[in-house]
């Protein structure tokens, strides 16, 4: 999100600042009629190809992106990438991270190979605008590592997550970024998981877990998520009763941040009847 100066986006100015305010919070489903009122002035009152326009754009994307508005986001993402790439050229950082969160929601609807097509590309425009240590260039390997999780491919998302890990605590980005080295230790504990080095996964989810939760609280989107990695690795290693815990623990977070339609809070629902279906096995 960004601000603008000049006296013509002044309400434009307001309403972003209303919908910033949502956003720490994590109040998304609050900030959903704000991003759609910000966007609509931004078309009333942007020229084709403003970038303020863009930045709306985004910021009604990354708000229907955490709600499940997965088609309304790849529209709005996509138009945004437009104008930025027309503006400031196809290596700009800022249309880079445009490229990035397509990517995501590309991976989040299981669009694999377009998802690794598109975060290869943000990589790339990446390194060509940043430096290697910048901490969107380390946001995106993880991002790619994340992906490679999804499709089995433990290696080499280990070895994605494992450079991720290098570059944050060999330079000032670990520092600024303290949410960064949280969110890389658990996906580096989950391919370790997957590769039976149950000691040190277990031991990178809790400090990941307790990072997280001095960062950003207990009702954060990355605290539920920290938790359901957690949950996953208990329920493998036969704790079900302690992941059940915490899945419901994650879906109560969950369904304050986005409400029972999302696609976080049905996820974490189906994850706790697995649980329970186990242990009704055993009973």
């Amino acid at each position: 999100m960004g601000y603008v100066d000049e006296p013509d986006y002044t309400e434009l100015n307001q309403i972003i600042e209303r919908l910033q305010a949502h956003m720490m919070r994590g109040e998304y489903a609050l900030a959903y009629p704000v991003a759609c009122e910000e966007l609509a002035c931004a078309r009333s009152v942007c020229a084709p190809g403003d970038v303020h326009l863009a930045i709306a754009l985004n910021d009604a994307a990354s708000v229907e992106r955490y709600l499940g508005r997965y088609d309304d986001a790849r529209e709005h993402f996509i138009e945004a990438g437009e104008i930025l790439r027309e503006a400031w050229g196809e290596t700009n950082s800022e249309y880079g991270t445009t490229v990035n969160n397509l990517a995501g929601l590309y991976r989040l609807c299981r669009d694999f190979d377009k998802a690794e097509e598109t975060f290869k590309h943000a990589l790339t425009i990446y390194q060509a605008s940043l430096p290697e240590d910048d901490w969107r260039t380390i946001s995106c390997y993880n991002n790619i590592g994340l992906l490679y999780q999804d499709q089995g491919r433990y290696d080499e998302a280990r070895a994605c997550h494992e450079r991720a890990l290098a570059l944050l605590e060999g330079s000032a980005a670990g520092t600024q970024h303290p949410n960064s080295i949280a969110t890389t230790l658990m996906n580096l504990g989950v391919c370790l998981w997957h590769a039976g080095d149950v000691t040190r996964a277990k031991d990178l989810f809790e400090r990941g877990r307790a990072m997280t939760l001095e960062l950003n609280g207990r009702v954060s989107a990355s605290y539920a998520s920290a938790l359901n990695n957690v949950a996953g690795f208990l329920a493998d290693q036969g704790e079900p009763e302690h992941a059940l815990e915490l899945f419901e623990e994650s879906r109560e977070i969950a369904g304050e941040l986005f409400g029972t339609e999302s696609r976080a809070y049905t996820i974490v629902c189906q994850n706790i009847e697995r649980v329970r279906g186990d242990l009704n096995a055993r009973s």
